[in-house]
């Protein structure tokens, strides 16, 4: 199994995920379209640049990382890789932002009960 093989099925899993919990984000469906759209451009440059049918994939970590340290949108992240006969890895992403937020809500609410907050003034 390829590497993008591998991709897809775990995409697939997360849907299934999604769809069990109530349904898919509209954030996540909106990247996952554009992604799918993309791929005939990518796979069009990839014979142009490489001379073959052959998707460099960019993981989902990457992919994070140029959104939450360098502001670097996802969507164009998604085009711009698309040009150059590359996909991202949605689903990869998706994991690496669901754990940020995660991390970010569990800072949250320690630093609320650091200070106080919530807490009745007397």
């Amino acid at each position: 199994m390829s590497y993008a093989d591998e991709l897809f099925r775990q995409a697939r899993e997360l849907m299934l995920e999604f769809v069990a919990e109530g349904g898919i984000p509209d954030e996540y469906q909106r990247l996952w379209d554009q992604q799918q759209d993309a791929i005939p451009r990518a796979r069009e440059a990839a014979l142009r640049e490489r001379g073959k049918d052959a998707l460099v994939v960019i993981p989902g970590k990457h992919v994070f990382d140029l959104a939450a340290t360098h502001g670097l949108p996802v969507e164009i992240q998604i085009d711009v890789a698309a040009d150059k006969g590359a996909m991202c890895d949605i689903a990869g992403y998706w994991h690496h932002l669901q754990e940020h937020r995660a991390r970010s809500r569990a800072a949250s609410s320690m630093r609320g009960l650091r200070t106080g907050e919530g807490e009745e003034q007397q």
